[in-house]
């Protein structure tokens, strides 16, 4: 989840795989606090933050109705609480080095099918992303090439299924944004189908203008929270054997 405070100052920040955060040295004051979650109705509430005190907050979301042309469906939605078992990667190197590509990416379309995964005895839906491939920076030769095509798989999406709508969330990786750029550490996944993102949401980071928004929360993730693109670019680059990165703009 995604949460924006305004206030004396501004601050973003992400919900870690429990749905928590904390934000620290903020001024005292009057903060609008803006929490949203794909498929959800956005909370805004004001808080107000004391001298040397602690405000902690707890919020309930409620699923945002699905709209079509001609009427209003309800949803069905489920949430997948289970994450990745073990210690994400700690720094980048330990990163680049475990996965199988990386690659900066712009989604471009999303749709959700079901799948039946190996060995599974039901159906799960999925997601797949559409990307147009602006950087690799680890290559794989079942990974595209620069200014191609490729499809990344995630857990969880919508689908219509007539008389309603189906939402599955997954907890630790929210859905990607079509129109939106990442840098993703990706994986071939069997349970997938094809390539999936590493380690849940640890292994994406949304391309917020100049600054990185890591989607994950572990150590890594905070190391390059908020840092220059720029910087995040170079040090991919730096991390390939032959010190160069290919690019499209």
């Amino acid at each position: 989840m995604r949460i924006v405070l305004d206030g004396p100052i501004h601050r973003e920040s992400a919900t870690d795989r429990d749905g928590a955060t904390l934000i620290e040295g903020l001024p005292v004051g009057t903060y609008q606090l803006a929490l949203t979650l794909p498929g959800f109705i956005d909370v805004r509430v004001n808080i107000d933050v004391g001298a040397n005190s602690t405000a902690s907050h707890q919020f309930h979301l409620r699923l945002a109705p699905y709209v079509t042309r001609d009427s209003i469906k309800p949803v069905r939605e489920t949430v997948t609480t289970g994450c990745r078992a073990g210690d994400p990667p700690r720094n980048l190197a330990e990163l680049v080095k475990q996965v199988d590509a990386v690659a900066h990416v712009r989604v471009l379309a999303q749709r959700g099918e079901d799948r039946l995964p190996p060995q599974a005895n039901r159906s799960v839906l999925i997601t797949r992303n559409t990307v147009e491939i602006l950087a690799v920076f680890k290559a794989h030769r079942r990974w595209p090439a620069v200014g191609k095509r490729g499809e990344v798989l995630q857990q969880g999406g919508d689908l219509d299924r007539g008389d309603y709508i189906e939402v599955s969330r997954q907890i630790c990786l929210d859905p990607l944004f079509v129109g939106r750029e990442y840098v993703l550490f990706l994986e071939r996944s069997e349970w997938l189908g094809g390539w999936g993102v590493f380690f849940d949401g640890e292994g994406a980071l949304l391309i917020d203008g100049p600054r990185v928004d890591p989607l994950g929360g572990g150590e890594f993730a905070q190391r390059w929270r908020s840092e220059a693109v720029a910087d995040l670019f170079a040090a991919l680059a730096k991390l390939r054997p032959e010190h160069t990165s290919t690019r499209i703009s």
